[in-house]
């Protein structure tokens, strides 16, 4: 009885967690854990000076981020979300995941549906947008925000890193040629 309890503390004080796959084989999960960040640019209107655009620049903490996981270096749109998780307020992040490939995707990317929404609205273009550049688009939607490999250890250090673009920027993928903002 006094092994069992022993080896239960070792289990608990590394931090290691199991599941079981479908072979009923036990898995060893590790902590995985990261940041969250985003930087801005300049938009245009009155300039702001330099040191202004410089801090525009600077990676910030992202709280409140809503991330998804995927098996794999891709984001293969046939590969289900295997896990949803949420940046804490200062942008940081905290999982258990067992050994292998991850890439790590925004709402916007996690599945199909949202890349037919883009092709379906863009697919023509306006008087200020081109139309969608469907091979862009599908390499962005295919490339993930962040790209990890879980091995037998604890993992600190998953960046995630977004731009906030400006407003005629949004979509990917189309060159806006409408007015500027002044």
């Amino acid at each position: 009885m006094r092994k069992s309890s022993v080896i239960t503390v070792l289990i608990i004080a590394t931090g290691f967690s199991f599941s079981q796959n479908t072979s009923g084989k036990r898995i060893e999960k590790v902590k995985v854990s990261g940041t969250v960040q985003i930087t801005g640019t300049y938009c245009g209107g009155a300039y702001p000076g330099e040191q202004a655009i410089q801090e525009m620049k600077r990676p910030k903490p992202l709280p409140s981020k809503k991330l998804y996981l995927k098996a794999g270096r891709k984001n293969d749109f046939s590969k289900a979300v295997i896990l949803a998780f949420i940046s804490d307020s200062v942008g940081r992040f905290s999982i258990s995941l067992a050994p292998g490939d991850y890439c790590i995707v925004d709402e916007v990317k996690k599945n199909k549906s949202n890349y037919d929404s883009i092709l379906k609205k863009c697919a023509k273009g306006s008087s200020e947008n081109s139309s969608v550049d469907k091979k862009c688009l599908l390499t962005w939607f295919l490339t993930p925000d962040a790209v990890f490999t879980v091995g037998k250890e604890d993992l600190s250090n998953v960046g995630v890193m977004f731009y906030d673009k400006c407003s005629w920027e949004k979509v990917p993928c189309i060159n806006y040629t409408g007015p500027l903002p002044p």
